[in-house]
């Protein structure tokens, strides 16, 4: 019934060879958050009255679409395993943002320097404990990376890499971007990360999405603080599974509909 209207089709009919059962039910969200909200609830009810969370499953387009769930399922604690991918805040994409927005909300945060030292071009290991030994010997202030003495020691990669990052560093500090984490995940993904993205990884375009999905959640957010606040603690808690603990713990899963084929659970949700 639902592609029953589309214009380019082969036409067919489909019947279900076995009989009975109820159609499924329509509910209409008017968020993503507020749909995520809801079959977090319905399973947690499920579960609370004695429904094992291994018959349940939510299914999905792509992998982005479940980031409201698992921040909802985290919320409700209900456990659940991915079968899509990593959980969201344990990918590398969305860790590198967090880790700009953490420098820009706290220049001392050594770890986060890393990360993004990392990603630029011409800076290997060597060249990322100079700059945090400067950093640190200036009480880390990013300004000192200016110095035209200091910036003569590094190759020439490496001074145009750093020089733009500070540049960059700069702008994002400005009062009406320092605050507004969308805004300044948009900034850094538009004029760096996109491109770092197509060159080094050949998935790139899923994990764009997975970027585009991220910013567009960090709308909801007054400030940067906050939304570090309520990122940290997802990160903590959101810890992938060991096999030990699969096998002693009963998980909710949580699939992309390719991967859900020839599968079957009692109860499932389509986001």
């Amino acid at each position: 019934r639902v592609i029953a209207y589309n214009s380019d089709q082969f036409p067919k009919k489909l019947e279900a060879i076995r009989k009975g059962g109820k159609k499924p039910s329509l509910i209409m969200a008017e968020t993503g958050e507020m749909e995520a909200f809801w079959v977090a609830q319905e399973i947690k009810g499920l579960w609370g009255n004695g429904v094992s969370l291994e018959d349940i499953a939510v299914i999905y387009r792509i992998h982005s679409h479940s980031l409201d769930l698992q921040i909802a399922l985290q919320q409700a604690g209900v456990p659940f395993v991915l079968r899509s991918g990593l959980r969201f805040f344990e990918q590398a994409h969305i860790k590198d943002l967090l880790a700009w927005l953490r420098i820009v909300h706290n220049n001392k945060d050594i770890l986060a320097w890393q990360r993004i030292l990392s990603l630029l071009e011409g800076i290997g290991n060597t060249t990322i404990r100079k700059i945090i030994n400067r950093l640190e010997e200036k009480d880390f202030s990013w300004k000192a990376l200016r110095s035209p003495v200091w910036l003569k020691k590094l190759s020439a990669k490496a001074r145009k890499s750093l020089e733009w990052l500070v540049h960059h560093l700069e702008e994002a500090l400005l009062p009406e971007n320092k605050d507004n984490p969308s805004l300044l995940m948009q900034n850094f993904y538009d004029q760096e990360y996109e491109d770092y993205l197509v060159h080094s990884h050949e998935d790139a375009s899923k994990r764009s999405d997975d970027v585009v999905a991220f910013i567009g959640f960090a709308l909801r957010y007054k400030n940067l603080s906050s939304f570090l606040s309520e990122m940290i603690l997802q990160t903590e808690l959101e810890g992938i599974p060991s096999e030990k603990e699969k096998q002693e713990e009963e998980l909710l899963v949580l699939s992309t509909v390719h991967q859900a084929k020839g599968l079957e659970w009692k109860y499932v949700f389509c986001l």
